[in-house]
């Protein structure tokens, strides 16, 4: 009876999906942006109950639910021609999410998800 019930729970909490995962402060995420159907990246700045405050990499915010969100696995190794990268835009400090298209030392050239490119140095970037 007991493999019964704690079958019973792992089947209700996969059926739950995300709403059901735990994210602490300072999570990297990824959320549907005003429920709109595009997934931007970002981390959680505060949690209360069941809402998650969503900073984004762009400088946006949002209060938002769980369900909205997935954790985001953030790479560890070297950036390189390929990677995906988010990138503070002309030093500006907005991050938008883009490509390396190609890599010489640190210096690189990105080609970002909406279209704009620039030159700037890998230490302006971090993985994606």
């Amino acid at each position: 009876m007991k493999k019964v019930r704690m079958l019973s729970l792992l089947v209700l909490a996969l059926a739950a999906g995300p709403a059901l995962a735990e994210f602490q402060v300072g999570d990297r995420v990824e959320c549907n942006w005003k429920n709109g159907g595009r997934y931007y990246s970002g981390k959680v700045g505060a949690k209360d109950g069941g809402k998650l405050f969503i900073q984004y990499d762009d400088g946006d915010k949002e209060h938002t639910t769980h369900g909205k969100c997935r954790h985001l696995n953030v790479p560890t190794g070297p950036m390189e021609k390929g990677s995906r990268v988010i990138c503070n835009w002309k030093g500006g400090g907005t991050w938008y999410p883009g490509v390396i298209a190609e890599k010489t030392g640190d210096a690189v050239f990105i080609h970002y998800n909406d279209g704009d490119k620039e030159h700037t140095k890998l230490s302006m970037c971090k993985p994606r």
